[in-house]
Formats: structure tokens, sequence, C-alpha cells
């Protein structure tokens, strides 16, 4: 794959990560680059780059037309709704190019086009409304519920999108899009039903006929922690998505990727290049409320450290039309004749680093010092990419809105958000701007009344002597995010008590009980007989047996008594909590991911000993303890 080359267009965080990406696969140039890409990615606009929201000029037409070996990939919309593939494929046909004509552009460049295709074909989407002046937007408002979302038919980064609590934002906001010109020339806009759900940010890559699926990311739109403040282009991303479990993928699958390829093919709308699909899942299924034609930005930069390769391989069998040559490849699942999804091992958690003032009035010029010195320094599970930065002569400055992306990788989610936010703390920024709330993922549950998350599990030991051995056990059911609670209650000393307290368990709210009981050990047994939920003891260590008297009471239960039984002591408190984990994994997808990630990472570690044992020796090893 060495003798292949790329051509990246285009110049922020996602263009960075193709960079970086293709130059694992061969030699990789650039157009309309940032500095940084031109530093790493060699600019054939030598003069400096070109424009991306005008036509191709000329002369770089006759330059790429002449470049039927190099695979041309576009990042951003704006060339793509400009019309450069038209441009270059009337000029040579036989281009290798991955991105869709100007005419298939519009499922992004109008919403009102993507509307209207996706009604045709019965793909489920929001309903909505097109307004063509601003008397028609007041009117339909008068037909639809709050809150109101309305949307710039055109390109407007991101940032064209609003949802309004009344009409006369709603309003004002569409006179920004119809009359003031705010987000470009725009003659029409869209008024949409709000539609409640959980959004998915979803890639495809296109082969001109068939597709495979590159993953799906949750992204934030919005400028501050919460999902408050102004939309931006995006404020940070990650993937895998937990809760997307094998049966959810098939739904998405049957309900959506098999139609909307299905009318892709009948409206000839296909194209070899990137399909990113915007998606909300509902209580009634999944949704579509926006088709882009390209990777998006953050999404790209959490996306594409985890395919490496993988990514380039794929890039180049979809731009020869190969995808049936995929069939038999270990990371692939194929779910029909003409669709497959890639398998990926770790996650990502992305970050932006914005400027004060962004979106509406960023500054320029911020010094960004010791930038580079992180680069150079920087672990290899660990990515910066550039969005918005400038060379003052040898220093790094902002120059934009979204100004760096930090990318970290890791088995364990939870462990990849901490090191991507441990390297902004690093950097020291501070006059940048980031969400502090990426990746922090709760678990839906029902409420309390003061709004705290009711416990799924229960900590119960017989005595507060047993509490340094059963804080293992709160410590690793933090670590997967399940709420809990702790109590002291003793079968010996307070039955009454414990008996209420284990009929009432259920009716409380707890899914799984963790008794930790030490000598005659009855504590575990009096539980498990007045509840009908999971009970697991952890057997506790004492003075004259060790605790194999605790473990020999609490395995004899008699039948109809069952209690799962873990290890003596502390490694058992750690395993009762993961054995409460995987239990309620069977009813919470977002949990069942984590005990997934967590024993990924186990795995990981014992190949890096092993690795390591065999690349420095066990005698070097047991002198770094």
């Amino acid at each position: 794959m060495s003798g292949i080359q790329f051509l990246i267009i285009g110049s922020g965080g996602r263009e960075h990560a193709l960079v970086e990406v293709f130059r694992t696969a061969g030699e990789v140039f650039s157009l309309g680059g940032s500095d940084k890409i031109r530093e790493i990615a060699m600019p054939l606009d030598k003069e400096g780059p070109v424009s991306l929201k005008e036509p191709l000029p000329p002369e770089m037409v006759e330059l790429l037309s002449q470049k039927e070996d190099m695979i041309i990939v576009f990042g951003p919309e704006q060339p793509l709704a400009e019309g450069w593939v038209d441009q270059l494929v009337s000029k040579n046909p036989n281009l290798k190019i991955l991105g869709p004509s100007k005419e298939k552009a519009q499922l992004e460049s109008s919403k009102a086009f993507c509307k209207a295709f996706l009604q045709r074909n019965g793909i489920p989407t929001p309903k909505s409304l097109i307004c063509e002046t601003l008397e028609e937007l007041e009117n339909h408002l008068e037909s639809m519920e709050a809150p109101y979302v309305v949307k710039a038919d055109g390109l407007a980064a991101g940032k064209g999108v609003g949802i309004f609590d009344t009409k006369e934002e709603a309003k004002a906001f569409g006179k920004a899009i119809l009359v003031d010109g705010k987000f470009g020339k725009q003659s029409k806009c869209l008024l949409e039903e709000y539609v409640e759900g959980d959004e998915r940010s979803l890639f495809l890559l296109l082969d001109g006929a068939r597709a495979v699926q590159l993953g799906i990311a949750k992204d934030y739109k919005r400028l501050h922690d919460n999902d408050q403040g102004p939309n931006t282009g995006g404020m940070g991303a990650f993937t895998p998505v937990p809760g997307m479990d094998g049966a959810k993928e098939m739904e998405l699958f049957r309900t959506i990727i098999r139609p909307l390829l299905q009318a892709l093919q009948k409206e000839k709308l296909f194209y070899r290049g990137f399909l990113y699909l915007g998606l909300v899942e509902t209580q009634k299924g999944f949704q579509v409320f926006e088709i882009n034609v390209r990777l998006g930005d953050p999404e790209a930069e959490a996306l594409l450290p985890l395919l490496g390769k993988d990514f380039a391989n794929l890039c180049i069998k979809a731009v020869e039309g190969q995808f049936p040559l995929l069939s038999g490849a270990n990371n692939l699942l194929q779910l029909d004749s003409n669709f497959w999804t890639l398998r990926k091992e770790n996650s990502s958690v992305t970050v932006v680093l914005a400027s004060p003032g962004y979106p509406e009035n960023p500054q320029v010029d911020i010094p960004l010092p010791g930038l580079t010195e992180f680069e150079q320094k920087k672990p290899s599970n660990l990515f910066i990419f550039h969005n918005g930065t400038k060379k003052d002569g040898e220093k790094w400055i902002t120059r934009g809105g979204r100004v760096l992306t930090i990318t970290a990788i890791h088995p364990d989610l939870s462990l990849a958000r901490q090191k991507c936010y441990e390297a902004i703390s690093s950097l020291g920024f501070n006059l940048l701007h980031f969400r502090t709330d990426i990746g922090k993922i709760e678990i839906p549950r029902k409420k309390e009344g003061d709004g705290k998350r009711k416990p799924l599990v229960s900590i119960v030991m017989g005595s507060a002597s047993d509490l340094p051995t059963m804080k293992e056990c709160a410590e690793m059911l933090e670590k997967f995010g399940i709420p809990f609670e702790v109590r002291i209650l003793s079968a010996h000393r307070s039955p009454e008590k414990t008996s209420e307290y284990a009929k009432g368990a259920e009716e409380r709210g707890i899914e799984v009980i963790i008794a930790g009981a030490g000598g005659a050990a009855h504590l575990a047994g009096l539980i498990a007989a007045q509840t009908v939920l999971p009970v697991v003891s952890v057997p506790m260590e004492t003075s004259s047996l060790g605790g194999l008297d605790s473990l020999y009471s609490i395995v004899q239960m008699p039948t109809g008594v069952p209690v799962a039984t873990m290890a003596i002591g502390k490694a058992g408190a750690r395993n009762g909590a993961i054995m409460a984990a995987t239990i309620l994994g069977t009813a919470y997808p977002e949990i069942r991911d984590r005990v997934r990630a967590y024993k990924k990472y186990l795995a990981q570690r014992v190949l890096e000993a092993d690795r390591n044992i065999q690349e420095e020796g066990y005698k070097k090893l047991l002198e770094e303890g």
C-alpha cells in the first residue's frame, strides 16, 4: 500500500485526522490545508491555500485532472456543494474521487431536498414544513406545538439550527435566516417537529453500490455543559455509543440503513464517498433528522484513530467499487449482500478547545505556548488535531473558533475520557473554552423526588469492621457508574430490621443485593430468604479460621435460598461488584458495555505484560518491581 497517493481537501481538525490516518498507508498531499496540514502533507496549492467556498480555479482543475493514480478525498461540505467533483470529472472521468457530485451533495446542501428524499422513500424522519417567506413561517408556527425547531435550508456550518420554546423566538431566528442573511444566502427554511430522544451520528463509506458502517458516535453541538448555549460546529464526541447492542444495530439496519441504500440506488443518488446520518433514537425507534455527504467534525477525530490502516484500506476499495472483495475479512461483519459493519476494540473520547467568543465572535492570535513540545512527547494513544491554528514564526497561535481537538483512546470509555481531560489540563491553555461533560454517561434511571438517582445495588454488611473489605465493592461499582447504597444490618443483633429491609428492597428499586458476612454468616441467608432479588455474598476474613468458616456457611444454603458466593475477602468484594454489574447488564446495555470494556482492559494488561517480558526479559521486570 506504500506506493499509493492521497489528496486531502480541507483545513480543519477532520482533515488533519484524515491526513494522519492516510500517512500510515501512503504519501499524502493537501489542498486548501491549514498551516499544520501543509507541514505534514505536501500542498499542491503552493502559493497559498485555495478557497474552499468558491469553484475550483481552472489551473487547479488542470493539475488535478492529471492525477489519475491519486485518491482525492473531500473533507468539508462546501467544495462539494460548489461542484468541485463535477469540475474534475468533466475534465477527466477516470479520476479516483471520494465525494459526490453537486446534485447528489444536495442531500446535505439543501435540507428541503433531503427531507423530500426521506419522505418519498418512507424513511422515518421528523415531520416538517418548508417556508420560503417569514409570513409562511409565522403561519406554519400556528399549526405546530412547542418546542419549535427552525433550520436554515442551506449550509450553515452546523449553526443554522435553533430549538425554541416560544413562537417569538422561532420567528426571530427565521428572520435571521430569511431576511438578515445571518447564515449566508438562504431562500427557505424548515419548521420541523421536535422529537425527543438520544442523538447519534452514524458514518457509512460508500463504493457506489454498497456500504460499510464505519461507526456510530455521540456528538455535542451546544457550546456549554448540559447542552446549554448556542449551537456550534461540535464541541466533542465519543465512540462507540453505550447501549448500541446487536439487537439495536439490526433494528437500525432494518428500519433505516437498508431502505436508505435502496432509495439511493433507486433515485440514482449513490456515489463513492462518505455518508453521515444524524439519527435520533426515540421510544418508537430510530429517525433520520439530517444527512451529510462527508465525515463529521469532531466525530472524525474520534473515529479515525480507532480505525487506522483499516480505514485507508476501505477507502481504496471504495474508490475502486470493490467492497465485494471485503467478504471474509476478520474485522468486518456482513449483515447483507451490500452492507458490512466494521468492528472496533477500543473506545475514544474527543474534546474540542475553542477560542473565547466562539461561535459568534471568536478571538484570534491567542498564543498556544508549548504545543509543539507537548505533541512531541504525547503517548501513542493520545491525538492532537489542529482545527483553527496558524504558525507565527516557530510558535502556534489561534486563527479561528474551534482551535484544537484532543482525542484519547482506551478499551474503557471512562478511562479514555479521563486521559483526554488530563491531557487538556497538562496543555494549560486556560483562555480556551471546552465542555467538561464530553463522554460522561449517565445511566437512565428512575429518579427520587430530589432528582438523585435511585440506587440499583445495596451493599449490606453485618458490622462496621467489614467496611475496609466492602469498600472495594463500592469502589468497583463507582467505576461502572452504578448507583448504590451501603447499610449495616445484622442477622443476629437486628433480625427484625434486616428482614424488613430485605422484604422492601424490591419495592424501593434495588435490583441486586451484595451481602458481606463473616463467621456463622447468616446475613446472606436471611436476606435471600426474604427477597426474590439476586443476592451475592462476600465471605469476610475471620481471625479464627481466616474466612473458611464464613465461606462454608454461605455455600451451604438450603434449596430455595440461593446465594451467589464470591471468594474470601477483598478480591471477593471486587468480584461481587462485577457480578452485580453482570446481572444488571442483562437489563441495562450501557452497563453491559462497561463490563465488556473492563474485561477487554484486563486482557490488554496481560498482553502488554507478555510483550514487556518478551522485550525486556523477566529479570529486568523483577528489578523494576
